[in-house]
Order: C-alpha cells, then structure tokens, then sequence
C-alpha cells in the first residue's frame, strides 16, 4: 500500500492537469480527485485548428513476447513538456481483461478510475446487451412483430475474452411457448459495432444518427433491420452520450493524457476522432498512440477513422522490438530475447515491409527500435544500414535505467522530422473504387501480399453489397493480430462480408478473424491486482 500512497501524492488534481493545456474548471465534470470528463462545449473545441499530430505504431505482435510499445508515448511526452512544448497524450482507454493479458499498458494515473469510475466500455456493454435482451423477449412476448420474424445477427457481448462462450445453446429446459433452443455467439465488446459508433461520432446528432443506422438482422423481404425500425434508438443513444466525452487524465508527471473509448483494432477503425481533434485543439503537439500494428491500426486509422474527420497526422513513429524481429527472422521463443544476428537480418525485412505500408499513406516515419535491454553495436549496424536504404532514421532505446540522452534522442529526431518533412497524407485507396479493388489494394499496398480469395458465402454477400449500394463505404479488414509475413506470394482468404451501417463501414472479415478472440498466451490477475492495489 505504501507505493500506492506515494504515487497518489505526486498526482494533481484534474483542474491542475487541465489548466496547463487552457481548459477551465467549469470545463470539466469530476469522476475523481484527479481525472475528469470534458464537457461538452470543451470537446466542440476540436473545431479548430490545432497542433502537431505524431501516431504511435508497432510492427505486428508476436504471442508470448510482450514488448511494451506504450512506455515510448510516457518518455517523448515528458520530454516534448521538458522542452516547454504544450503537448498532450491521446490514447486508448482500456478494461481489466486487457491488462490482465498484456504486460504492456499505458502509464496513466489514476488507474483505477479508468476499471472502477469511467464507466465507458460498461455503458456500450449495457447497450450492446440491451438490444440483445430486447430482441430476445420481443421473439418471444410477439413472434409475429419484426423481432419474432426477421433472421437476427446481432451478437451478444462479453466484457471478457471468455472462449467457450463463441458458441453457446440458449433456452435449454425451458417448454413454455415460443422459447426455442438455439445456437447464439457472443462477441469481445471491443469489437461491437457501437464502440466504433461512438469512436466516430463527432457530437450527439450525430451518435444518434449513426444508432438509428445500426443493423441488427433482415426481415423475411431482405430488407434490413435497424434499430430505428426496434425504436431502440433513444435508449441505445443516451446510454452512449458519455461515451463521446474524453477523460482528461495524467501521466506520471501529470502531464495531461486524454484517454478515450476505441474499438479494438483487429475488427474496427480504431481512435477517436473528437478526443484527437480536442487534444489538438488544446495543444502544440499531440502523441496519440494506436493500438495495434501497422496492418491492423494504422491502416484502419488513415483509410477510415481520418479520411473525411479533418485529422491530419505530422509523422509517424513505428516501435519495434529486437525479440520480435528475431522471432520474424526464424527464432523461437527462448531464444529470440537474446543476440541472434541471423534471425535479425531474416527479420529485419518484416520491419522494412512495415515502413514501405506506412509510408504509403504520404507521412514521414521514424523507427524507435525499444527493448528491455539495449542494442549491441552488431544489433544497431543491421537493422539502421536496413532503414537508412528507404530514407528512414533509426532511434534505439531501451526501458533499462533512466533513458536521459535516450529521451533527448528520440525527442530530437521526432522535432527534426516534423521540422524537415511535410506530411502529404492521403488514404491508400478512393472510395469510388470497387470493394474488391480497396481490399487488393490494402492487401497488396500495406500487407505485402499477393492475392485474396474469396469463399462463395463471401461472393454473395459481395454482390448483395454492390447491388444495395454500399460500394461506396470504406473497408475494414477484421484479421488475427498474431501474425507475421515477409514473402510477397501470400494469400489472404476472405470468409464473409458485412454492412455496419452504423459505423459507415465493409466490415471484411479474414478466414483467420475471430470476434471472440483466442485466449491469451498468459493471463495473470496478478496484473491486475499489482495496478489497483499495490
């Protein structure tokens, strides 16, 4: 307990965190001593121009290395704040299961009032299950209304990855009239369909609008059924309203954090645009860090999430880890941790073939290779001779010790970047193109691979698509995030097509996608327990 005691000493209060960054009190609504709600009139200041917009990235995850990529978005903030520079970090908010399952997490106090006070994720939890229960008790109280008839896919959640719960039988022993025994999934509530509502939306109008569009089955004709049709979508909606509301947070030095609700990358376009354009507003530089890799995130950020919000990102910086690039190159997992040059020059082209996807999108990069250890000069030499052929500079740093003139480094390069390079950014296709040429592009221009097959209940669904007219909505690619490619020759198989009307998407699941993800290589509540208690 003694920890938890000093680090809540050094922590300032909300309306401290809040003034260096221009907001007021009357801006901000308390969920705790230290963190704190934007206002609505607060979050409507993203209508301005604002500052500089770095994205944090990584190279593709390898299971049972758990590099932690957030520790670089904690060191660049505090020293772009030691360099007197208003800046702010944008990031994710995230649940107990994640942290439970990943030894990487964002450094932001106080923690508990992101499980325990900032009820987000349980209020699209509620949502999600409230149409889930509606539909259910309406097919039974009234099988002839449109719930009774029409053919459901609306899911049920989970607040947990929970595996058996993919497929489960409902309604077992129960012979009362109109229940029937059947077969029903459950999906990881961070790959609903209302996170990604909310993560989109830039103001209630339109939360609300995007709520009324959200399909939850067809009705016998085909035509869809949405929640407008249930008249769900005033509930759904104000159940939703907070959601639109950054955290203003803190870091460890209480510089100011804006945590955030985002869908999980592997399924939806991930960030938050009213979080992102408010912290920009507010700031000189914003780092706001993506979730996933540069496959699974940064492509779903800049074809979808930034294409027509007016969020236009400075640069890039792609983190990767030396155990992971050993792992790409051939190791296995006892000895990718330490010195293999030869998987390292294997592996290496994994990393290369991250910065040729993210430079695709017209945005300069910068490499920050970061370990728990530091890199041996044979280390530094292959992967920066790698890096310098595509133009691209390389920061080395590591967690171990105090990482001072690692700080400086990497702060320096990141301002002589945005000094010296002008970001052009632009989507990687247009939206006149046909479904099928967006995901060839995406699958070609940012995964490096050659071909897409579909499966005929894909084909169908492609074509039913085309004929309703949503050729003309991004994609979004749903894949495992645990995967790892160099040849060019790969194949990517697509298993089914689906319209999320509400967030105004293709949602194109892979063969290998999963919307109740795999159970974790290691889950510890010990985790947990050390971030709340200890």
């Amino acid at each position: 307990m003694k920890k938890a005691k000093i680090i809540e000493t050094k922590l300032k209060s909300a309306a401290e965190v809040a003034a260096k960054i221009g907001l007021r009190k009357k801006e901000l609504e308390n969920i705790g001593k230290y963190s704190a709600k934007l206002t609505f009139s607060a979050a409507g200041k993203s209508l301005r121009d604002g500052g500089k917009l770095i994205l944090i990235t990584s190279t593709p995850s390898v299971k049972g290395i758990n590099g932690n990529g957030c520790n670089i978005c904690d060191r660049l903030v505090e020293s772009l704040v030691l360099l007197r520079k208003k800046t702010a970090l944008c990031l994710p908010s995230f649940t107990p299961d994640q942290v439970m399952r990943h030894e990487g997490h964002p450094e932001i106090f106080p923690v508990e009032d992101v499980f325990l006070k900032n009820v987000d994720f349980f209020n699209i939890f509620q949502a999600h299950n409230l149409i889930s229960a509606f539909l259910s008790n309406k097919a039974v109280a009234d099988p002839n209304s449109e719930a009774g008839s029409a053919v459901i896919n609306w899911n049920r959640a989970s607040a947990f990855v929970d595996e058996p719960l993919r497929n489960v039988i409902t309604g077992m022993y129960n012979n009362k009239p109109n229940r029937h025994v059947k077969e029903e999934k459950f999906e990881y509530i961070l790959h609903s369909e209302l996170a990604a509502v909310a993560s989109l939306s830039v103001s209630f109008d339109d939360l609300k609008a995007r709520v009324e569009r959200v399909i939850v089955g067809f009705n016998k004709d085909g035509s869809p059924l949405t929640l407008k049709d249930l008249e769900l979508e005033d509930a759904v909606s104000y159940l939703l309203k907070d959601t639109l509301k950054p955290t203003l947070m803190q870091s460890r030095r209480g510089d100011p954090a804006f945590v955030y609700v985002s869908p999980s990358s592997r399924m939806l376009p991930p960030g938050n645009i009213t979080a992102i354009k408010t912290a920009q507003s507010l700031s000189e530089y914003v780092v706001a860090r993506l979730d996933g890799s540069v496959d699974s995130s940064l492509e779903k950020f800049l074809n979808v999430t930034a294409r027509d919000s007016g969020i236009k990102p400075d640069m890039i910086v792609l983190n990767t880890f030396i155990p992971e690039l050993n792992y790409y190159g051939g190791s296995d997992l006892n000895s990718a941790f330490g010195k293999n040059l030869e998987s390292l020059e294997k592996g290496v082209p994994e990393l290369l073939r991250n910065i040729e996807s993210a430079k695709k999108f017209g945005i300069p990069v910068l490499v920050n290779v970061n370990d728990k250890r530091d890199a041996t000069q044979d280390e530094i030499k292959i992967i920066a001779r790698s890096c310098s052929d595509l133009g691209v500079k390389v920061v080395f740093s590591s967690t171990n010790g105090s990482g001072v003139k690692q700080n400086l480094e990497l702060v320096k390069s990141v301002l002589e970047v945005i000094r010296t390079q002008k970001s052009y950014y632009k989507p990687v296709y247009e939206l006149d193109h046909t479904i099928k040429e967006k995901v060839k592009l995406i699958v070609k221009e940012i995964y490096g691979m050659a071909r897409v097959s579909y499966s005929a209940k894909a084909e169908k669904e492609l074509e039913q698509l085309e004929l309703n007219g949503h050729a003309g909505l991004p994609v979004c690619i749903a894949r495992s995030p645990y995967y790892h490619r160099t040849d060019r020759d790969g194949l990517l198989a697509i298993k089914s097509l689906r319209l999320l009307a509400g967030a105004g998407v293709i949602l194109v699941e892979a063969a290998d996608s999963e919307r109740m993800p795999s159970f974790a290589w290691k889950y510890s509540a010990e985790r947990l327990t050390h971030e709340l208690f200890v």
